[in-house]
């Protein structure tokens, strides 16, 4: 069976964006690890680099869209992956599922960070 050049270049270059995406989501991930208490405001998630080099062709939404809001949930995504964060008044919820399906999450008590 032949495969055609576009096709090939097509799976090369989704295969890269998701690389991207998974290496953005990971580095912000293991950042939030080391210093949970960095995205506290929603401002801070939008000031975050890790969150900035996501691949062009992710989708971005959040909510709590003032720059002071201390909850809100964020999530980016790309085909089957996302990265979601929910800060309300109880937690700081961050998952993050990957090219291959396997979800990341990191649940962190407010008052852990007070």
């Amino acid at each position: 069976m032949k495969t055609s050049l576009s096709h090939q270049t097509t799976l090369s270059f989704q295969s890269y964006v998701e690389r991207q995406f998974d290496t953005a989501a990971e580095l912000f991930f293991e950042a939030i690890k080391q210093q949970p208490d960095a995205i506290q405001h929603v401002a801070d998630l939008y000031a975050h680099v890790a969150w900035m080099k996501l691949p062009n062709a992710s989708q971005i939404s959040i909510s709590g869209l003032d720059d002071g809001a201390d909850q809100f949930y964020a999530r980016a995504e790309y085909a089957q992956q996302f990265l979601t964060v929910d800060v309300n008044d109880i937690e700081l919820h961050v998952v993050w599922r990957d090219r291959f399906g396997v979800q990341h999450a990191m649940h962190i008590p407010l008052t852990s960070l007070k």
